[in-house]
């Protein structure tokens, strides 16, 4: 991939497959609370990897940024409040769409409302709206329990399962548990499916962490349907090995658990699966001075797996944190904050690149720079291409970028991949979440911001401590992950959010990449026209999508007015509307519309006023010939009271404009314009006369007849 660079709020990139570059920039700068992890029975694992710390509500103790500007007006990426909770903090979002159903989306996260249940988030109106609701109880059920490390995964059916674990805080040598829900009803309702491991017995040789899971839902695969689970066990006396189990009953019963690698330091393994049933499962080697991006992949149904692939070698996001001796530790940003940024994996489904895998990550260049990587297999994960950078950041200013997700639509074969960045902070410290797409799979990136506010990761109530050559060090917790997932050229991101400046909630935003942007310096204005009042709305557009690539012909601009449509007019460089019908009080909301995308609505209330004030005395418009004739050139007159230049805008009755505005730019009391009827019927005018006094306007009507 050759990879072009730009930034700014809305950051465009050079696209060299498809469109042509198009580039603007918004340039808006944006603008916790502490539980301790101290268990000494939890020395020979590594801390960093146990998910949910109980947080101590402590609410004074808020940092100097941890509020941000507010959101950013008419911005094309909605942010939506999924959580909403001011008194809890929610992490690690995972997100899925219904194969069956696009507008059916399910989010799932750690949620602080309750430590012994994860909760799921599910919408039926494309993420406009979302219920909360608990998980129920799991078979080792209790006050101490903690859920962690939520996963969300739609069947070819439309049923929804949803991975997690579950263990007792601070007590590893208690009964676990790896356990799968499931829900037939698009997420309003949700039952334990079963358990891929259950220790309920509290042997002392596993604690499990780092759940996810991946559905087979191509009907091609051998394999259809096949629900794989995978998760890290902590053992002694190496700390981790990554774990695998399978299910072909919906999640009821699992096949024993595999082991994919021997003890050593393997965290948060990731799996998916190909078209052909090929399922490939991706984690991090986190020893020390020897990080590495690695990969499994079996082709019988999870039955025996490959030795791991090296994808890349891994440098950590941050300064590494811990105890050197044991390997205790993770990587920070922020001084402060623990970010165990791991690689993520998805499947393309479409016919672009069939069967493809591709793998996202973020890290430190050979440079020092903060970058998010991207590689991809062709043969189902036996070898992988070269690491490329796709965060269009090529600054050589230190940022911070991590927690990236990568996503496949189906349909298109277009990849995203979404991630904090710090970009638009100089001191590096507020985040942004950004999304980068390559259309098709292609040769180019476009990169966007799509939080419309930016956040404080150090905001939050939960903290971690850790063993350091320094003694007892605390950092705070923001998760590990965040979510994407992609259909049909629309996009769901989510993400742990903290721009309430007090706690983290779960946003979610709709992205569609091809449609067009909104208009922008929308105004309306007074008028009179036969001696009525008038109103004229007025905005301007550069056609491209919110992705930055040229919009097809066939644009058209839909104007409401109270709810009510009242005008859709196509593009052709035509910006005004005049509304003769005007009431006391009005909303006008102005979006535009290209094939079967629509931009964000832009709106404007209009308050009548008593006039326009007095025209320039003496002026009047005329036609040379009069009654002017359709297709016949006749010579428009317009004479002024004062010097003055001039711009004429026509319109039809029903407000729509007429041809672009006239003027001879001349400054002149009289005024001359070639004019050729195309219409028969009344046609109403606005002239604009502006002068060193000011600008006026007298309005009125003009009959054109046929020959």
């Amino acid at each position: 991939m050759k990879l072009g660079t730009a930034q700014g709020e809305l950051v465009l990139v050079l696209n060299m497959k498809r469109l042509s570059f198009i580039a603007f920039f918004l340039l808006v700068t944006a603008g916790g609370l502490e539980a301790q992890w101290l268990d000494p029975q939890t020395a020979l694992l590594k801390q960093g990897d146990f998910d949910r710390p109980h947080p101590a509500h402590r609410h004074s103790e808020f940092h100097q940024l941890s509020i941000p500007q507010a959101g950013l007006p008419n911005w094309p990426f909605p942010n939506i409040d999924v959580t909403n909770s001011p008194d809890s903090d929610q992490t690690e979002p995972s997100i899925s769409i219904n194969p069956k159903d696009s507008n059916n989306i399910i989010i799932g996260s750690n949620d602080d409302r309750t430590f012994n249940a994860l909760w799921a988030y599910s919408s039926n109106d494309g993420g406009q709206t979302w219920l909360n609701q608990a998980l129920p109880p799991v078979q080792i059920e209790s006050d101490y329990l903690d859920a962690t490390d939520p996963s969300i995964a739609f069947g070819s059916s439309g049923d929804a399962y949803f991975g997690t674990g579950h263990y007792f805080y601070g007590v590893p040598e208690k009964a676990n548990d790896v356990a799968c829900f499931r829900s037939t009803d698009s997420g309003a309702n949700w039952s334990v499916a079963g358990y891929p491991f259950l220790n309920a017995t509290g042997a002392s040789d596993t604690m499990s962490d780092k759940y996810f899971i991946s559905v087979d839902a191509d009907a091609g695969s051998p394999f259809h349907n096949r629900i794989y689970a995978t998760w890290m066990e902590l053992v002694s006396p190496f700390p981790s090995r990554v774990a695998c189990s399978f299910s072909s009953d919906g999640g009821q019963t699992w096949s024993n658990r595999i082991h994919l690698t021997g003890q050593g330091y393997f965290t948060a393994p990731v799996p998916a699966v190909a078209p052909n049933g090929t399922i490939i499962v991706t984690f991090e080697n986190y020893t020390l001075d020897s990080t590495q991006i690695l990969a499994v992949h079996s082709t019988d149904g999870g039955v025996t797996f490959s030795a791991p692939q090296i994808i890349a070698v891994y440098n950590d996001v941050g300064p590494w944190r811990g105890d050197t001796a044991t390997n205790d530790g993770y990587p920070v940003v922020k001084d402060t904050v623990r970010a165990n940024s791991f690689p993520s994996i998805a499947f393309d489904h479409s016919p672009t690149h069939n069967g493809r895998a591709y793998v996202a990550w973020c890290g430190k260049d050979k440079q020092g720079m903060s970058r998010v990587f991207l590689s991809n297999s062709d043969d189902g994960g036996v070898s992988w291409s070269s690491a490329e950078t796709i965060d269009g950041d090529f600054s050589n200013i230190q940022t911070d970028k991590f927690f990236s997700w990568v996503a496949v639509d189906p349909v298109s074969g277009d990849v995203a991949v979404d991630y904090y960045d710090s970009r638009l902070d100089t001191n590096n410290i507020l985040c942004d979440l950004f999304m980068s797409l390559i259309a098709g799979g292609g040769n180019s990136v476009e990169v966007r911001r799509i939080s419309s506010a930016s956040t404080d990761p150090r905001i939050g109530r939960d903290d971690w401590t850790v063993s350091t050559p320094h003694g007892l060090e605390t950092f705070q917790f923001f998760g590990d992950y965040i979510g994407l997932a992609g259909r049909d050229s629309t996009w769901y991101a989510t993400w742990t959010d903290g721009r309430s400046g007090n706690d983290l909630d779960i946003y979610s935003s709709q992205i569609q990449p091809y449609a067009p942007m909104p208009v922008t310096n929308l105004i309306v204005r007074d008028t009179i026209v036969n001696g009525k009042p008038a109103a004229i709305l007025s905005w301007t557009y550069l056609p491209v999508t919110t992705f930055g690539y040229l919009l097809p012909a066939g644009l058209k601009f839909q104007v409401q007015k109270n709810d009510s449509l009242i005008l859709l007019q196509n593009y052709n460089n035509k910006l005004r509307f005049l509304d003769t019908n005007v009431s006391s009080i009005s909303e006008y909301e102005v979006n535009v519309i290209s094939g079967r995308f629509h931009s964000i609505t832009d709106s404007v209330q209009y308050l009548p006023k008593a006039g326009v004030g007095s025209v320039l005395s003496n002026s009047s418009i005329r036609f040379v010939s009069e009654p002017a004739v359709v297709g016949r050139e006749d010579r428009l007159i317009v004479d002024c009271g004062a010097a003055c230049s001039v711009t004429l805008l026509l319109y039809d009755e029903l407000g729509r404009e007429v041809g672009p505005p006239i003027s001879d730019e001349n400054i002149s009391l009289h005024h001359e314009f070639l004019f050729t009827p195309e219409r028969a019927g009344a046609t109403f005018y606005v002239v604009k006369e502006s002068s060193t006094s000011g600008s006026k306007e007298f309005v009125g009507k003009i009959s054109t007849i046929v020959p």
